[in-house]
């Protein structure tokens, strides 16, 4: 069910090694159902002598319906006139450096309109598991983003991020104006503490993750988890290095729902391997 989709990417960049970046980019796509779209993203930032960097990003961007959302499934009933979406972003970012070793702070604000947004539709309206999929018009989503990053010459790191985010939408034909958009929490946290040494690396992270709206008028409520990972290098040589790596998603195994009537995966144990070759 896949369909041909062929792009044309180009980028300028200027400013390589001068205060100043600036980038442009567009996209030229051939859809095989759609025709073509072009989008196009462009960003600017500049670097002060205090170490302090402003930067503004712009694009458009386009998708198209999933699988899922085209064609029936024990619970959906798809829809074969989906139209794809299309997006415009604008963002302003400012971010200092705080020493030599990496530690940073950042502050994000950003702003998303949403044409033709693809969303799932209950039937009946209060219900939490039957529906289908329709292009609900305009929307938006904006809100902030705070990011800290400390590092240290002995290999401790902490990383820590927020964010705030207010959607809406402003355009339906299912009477919805003023609401929410789905499974979209208005709070986000995470934080990062870690350790990195010749031999290896371990790194813990807790995500918390704020409540959000779902289907059927139900509000899905907080969650928190837990991943560990690590890595213990085993082989160091000129030519490859081998490590061993280790993760561990949710690892206080958390009972949450981040999709309603969809439980989310418990402790799951990744195990693997690394080979970094020197040419």
């Amino acid at each position: 069910a896949s369909r041909n989709n062929r792009g044309y990417y180009v980028q300028l960049l200027a400013g390589g090694g001068a205060p100043w970046l600036v980038t442009l980019g567009t996209r030229l796509d051939d859809n095989e159902k759609f025709g073509g779209f072009t989008t196009w993203r462009a960003s600017g930032s500049w670097l002060f002598r205090t170490e302090s960097r402003i930067g503004a990003t712009v694009g458009t961007a386009f998708k198209e319906p999933a699988f899922a959302e085209v064609f029936n499934t024990s619970f959906t009933r798809g829809n074969a006139a989906l139209q794809p979406e299309r997006s415009r972003s604008f963002e302003v970012s400012v971010e200092q450096e705080l020493s030599s070793e990496g530690s940073t702070i950042a502050v994000t604000w950003f702003d998303q309109r949403f044409r033709d947004r693809v969303d799932f539709i209950a039937f009946p309206p209060d219900s939490a598991v039957f529906g289908t999929f329709t292009n609900i018009g305009e929307a938006v989503a904006s809100g902030v983003e705070v990011e800290a990053r400390v590092a240290t010459s002995s290999g401790l790191g902490l990383a820590t991020s927020y964010a705030y985010l207010e959607t809406e939408i402003t355009e339906d034909p299912f009477e919805r104006v003023g609401q929410r958009l789905l499974r979209r929490p208005m709070h986000s946290a995470a934080a990062t503490a870690s350790y990195a040494s010749h031999a290896g690396s371990v790194a813990a992270t807790v995500h918390r993750v704020g409540s959000r709206h779902d289907v059927g008028y139900v509000r899905l409520p907080w969650y928190t988890t837990l991943d560990l990972a690590g890595e213990l290098r085993i082989l160091r040589r000129r030519a490859a290095d081998l490590a061993l790596t280790l993760r561990l998603e949710n690892a206080l195994d958390e009972e949450y729902e981040a999709i309603l009537n969809y439980r989310a995966p418990g402790r799951t144990v990744l195990l693997g391997g690394r080979v970094d070759f020197a040419w």
